[in-house]
């Protein structure tokens, strides 16, 4: 069906009648011809034509929108993405706001956060996902695909990390948490691979003994035993009170851990403290090595000298324990930073984690493990 669509803004046409399929428009009558508009796979005006079939003008454009070339002018304003382009300020319109193809982002921000889960969407200048070649913006609220499908992205582009690194999830995890694990995940994988001199991806799965049939489970378990602070004596009945209460993270093997809360406080705390576990799921895949070597290692048992940051916010340091494998954990997060304390504990601390890396280091006997 046809709509009188006037273009007042366009140097050649200053009205026009378009005809439709669906929501896609596909040929324009002006005043002296008709012109059908070929769309690419994001539906921008590329190629115009005369009714005949004859070629009549050709339109490409860079990844965020610009013309990068073209054949004489296009009958329509209607351009990239077959948005309208306002050609007297340089933006296109996008029903909502502009956005400027030159800067490949929206010059206001967004007014709502399409999905506070996912920590891309709080970019709210961001132009679909900062993927112009994959995804289109209808509305100038919402990231869809060529087909018309405007799902959750920020959902399945979860679900993509988290196969590349052998990740699964069990229990009632927010989105916001799930990130939060891979971007710890990815952190740790980028220098466990730096110390292999493999990918990151490759790395984390070869260190962690990941495949199709083995994955790496964070699981969510407000009740999990090994969350107490003190499990043991807590089911002994020794100890009572808040040291029996299940809280933040446990490692119950290389490939398993467990989690009854994260911290309401810090995205920074919050990875770091699935880094800190990860440093247990490290010592246990190496049969506990670490934590042998560190516990004939007087000078290091000791809190809270030579750690990064300030003591007792639990950033930088997850646990108050002296134990060696509590310490070991502590310092595999030092490691995956490069980052220590500035006193004369640092440097001790910085000194043994070099048994990390190296030819035959413990990065390089752990991805050579069965």
């Amino acid at each position: 069906m046809g709509g009188l669509i006037l273009q007042p803004n366009h140097p050649t046409a200053t009205s026009g009648r378009f005809y439709f399929a669906g929501a896609q428009r596909v040929a324009i009558r002006t005043s002296t011809d008709l012109k059908f508009l070929l769309g690419d796979h994001l539906g921008s005006t590329s190629v115009t034509a005369l009714a005949s079939g004859a070629f009549d003008t050709e339109t490409r454009y860079y990844p965020w929108g610009e013309v990068r070339w073209a054949s004489g002018a296009a009958p329509t304003d209607y351009l990239f993405t077959g948005q309208q382009k306002i050609t007297t300020i340089g933006l296109y319109f996008y029903n909502s706001r502009f956005y400027d193809a030159a800067l490949g982002r929206f010059v206001s921000p967004d007014t709502i956060i399409p999905n506070p889960g996912d920590p891309v969407s709080f970019d709210r200048f961001a132009y679909v996902r900062n993927n112009p070649l994959k995804y289109i913006d209808p509305s100038g609220h919402e990231t869809c695909d060529s087909d018309g499908y405007c799902g959750d992205y920020g959902n399945d582009e979860l679900m993509r990390v988290s196969k590349a690194y052998g990740i699964t999830f069990s229990g009632e995890w927010s989105i916001e948490h799930k990130w939060e694990v891979l971007i710890a995940v990815s952190i740790v994988g980028t220098r466990l691979g730096e110390a292999a001199n493999m990918s990151g991806i490759e790395a984390f799965r070869a260190v962690y003994d990941l495949n199709d049939s083995n994955t790496f489970l964070f699981e969510w378990d407000p009740n999990c035993w090994g969350c107490r602070e003190y499990p043991e004596e807590c089911d002994a009945g020794t100890i009572t009170g808040d040291g029996c209460i299940s809280a933040w993270g446990y490692t119950n093997n290389y490939d398993h851990i467990e989690f009854a809360s994260m911290s309401p406080i810090s995205g920074l705390r919050r990875v770091n403290n699935v880094i800190h576990e990860l440093g247990h799921a490290f010592n246990i895949s190496l049969g506990r090595v670490p934590e042998e070597a560190l516990e004939v290692q007087n000078d290091l048992l000791k809190r809270p000298y030579g750690f990064y940051g300030i003591a007792g916010q639990f950033v930088w340091v997850q646990s108050s324990k002296k134990t060696a494998s509590e310490i070991f954990a502590d310092q595999f997060i030092g490691w995956v930073y490069g980052l220590w304390g500035s006193d004369e504990y640092g440097p001790l601390r910085a000194e043994f984690m070099t048994s990390m890396d190296g030819s035959d280091g413990w990065v390089d006997r752990a991805v050579g493990l069965p």
